[in-house]
């Protein structure tokens, strides 16, 4: 029995009025006692009870702490505009969280009709620009960066031909004097096979060749320095003597052609050795 049990005891039998109420309390305080030598949660449950109460009277001496009221915000000057929360702006400016917009305010993350345009990512650009995912087109259209810009491009699998350019086989290709779509595939205009246009072959000693701008097939260039001439069907170059041409297997001698290996040098002069009336003469050039 410990000392809280034995005092309780003590007292209550000190005011029983009769003997046989006293016996009895005694034999059931022995009793109590002897189950919480045996009976552990006897213990612990008398050891919770122990102290109750003393709490109770400490709790009720305390005082609870009074909660001030919120202070309201004094009222903004008459030349200044509220904002709420306790925030004044002079008047004709937009609060903090606030942007101009016309003649008005609206918030900052909203775009303003005027003078913004709004993104399908909800961001505001200028008016006239693109969104980070578009590019501009001619006349200040915005598309989407992998779309071909309306009337002035065409569509061409992964890129868009611009205007003087058509989709072929080999991407975007040039349209003019010098090229152009033939059988699907690009094609130079400047060829033999394909003279100033599809399928425009040159002829004999002829080649494809820029005439006043336009590729045209022509013949032999005859003229200096050019010196061309025209061998089995085939274009080939002649004897070029600077100012002057020679045939095909001449050679230049002094200002004229002489059959080549015949220019000499006779008496300080240049002379091209031809025969006349079985006679061998070297004619001065």
């Amino acid at each position: 029995m410990d000392h809280a049990t034995f005092d309780l005891l003590t007292r209550r039998l000190g005011t029983t009025s009769t003997r046989r109420a006293g016996v009895g309390l005694a034999l059931g305080a022995a009793g109590s006692a002897l189950a919480t030598l045996f009976d552990p949660d006897a213990r612990v449950a008398l050891g919770k009870n122990k102290g109750r109460g003393r709490g109770k009277n400490k709790n009720k001496n305390k005082r609870k702490k009074k909660h001030r009221p919120a202070q309201p915000a004094p009222p903004c000057p008459d030349t200044m505009t509220d904002c709420g929360e306790g925030v004044c702006v002079p008047d004709g400016e937009c609060c903090p969280w606030e942007k101009p917009c016309g003649e008005g305010c609206i918030r900052a993350e909203e775009c303003c009709p005027h003078t913004e345009r709004t993104c399908q990512n909800g961001a505001c650009v200028t008016k006239g620009a693109c969104c980070p995912n578009e590019r501009a087109c001619p006349g200040g259209a915005c598309v989407g960066k992998d779309a071909c810009c309306p009337i002035v491009e065409e569509a061409c699998g992964d890129e868009c031909c611009v205007l003087g350019t058509t989709c072929s086989a080999d991407g975007c290709c040039p349209v003019n004097d010098t090229s152009d779509v033939c059988g699907g595939a690009c094609t130079d205009l400047t060829t033999d096979e394909h003279c100033g246009a599809c399928g425009n072959a040159c002829g004999a000693c002829q080649t494809c060749r820029t005439v006043n701008g336009k590729p045209t097939c022509a013949g032999p260039d005859r003229s200096a320095p050019a010196c061309e001439d025209c061998l089995e069907g085939e274009i080939v170059p002649a004897t070029s003597c600077g100012t002057f041409c020679c045939g095909i297997g001449a050679e230049c001698c002094g200002g004229g052609c002489c059959a080549a290996g015949k220019c000499r040098v006779s008496n300080g002069q240049t002379c091209c050795l031809r025969v006349i009336d079985n006679t061998q003469i070297c004619l001065v050039q």
